[in-house]
């Protein structure tokens, strides 16, 4: 049945972690100093009202509204995990 004056649904966003990219390798510069080498997470989707974790190596590094954080390089093979909770 079609009804022209009926509210749409709202568009349901597709959630995509848009950096890290898998097999990313990023060095750390020795000229310039560690605290400014920093890369941002980014996380695109979000809808309002979620809230994400972000965990590297099984440690949460941040959990909040943010679809994006900064994180400080470290040397070494990493594991990013990312839970979306509501």
């Amino acid at each position: 049945t079609y009804v022209p004056d009926a509210p749409k649904a709202p568009a349901v966003r597709r959630r995509e972690l848009v950096q890290p990219t898998q097999g990313l390798r990023l060095a750390i510069d020795p000229r310039v100093p560690h605290s400014l080498q920093q890369f941002p997470f980014v996380l695109r989707g979000l809808q309002p009202g979620e809230h994400v974790r972000w965990e590297l190596n099984g440690a949460v590094l941040a959990e909040g509204e943010a679809g994006r954080i900064d994180w400080p390089l470290e040397q070494g093979t990493h594991r990013l995990a990312v839970t979306i909770l509501h």
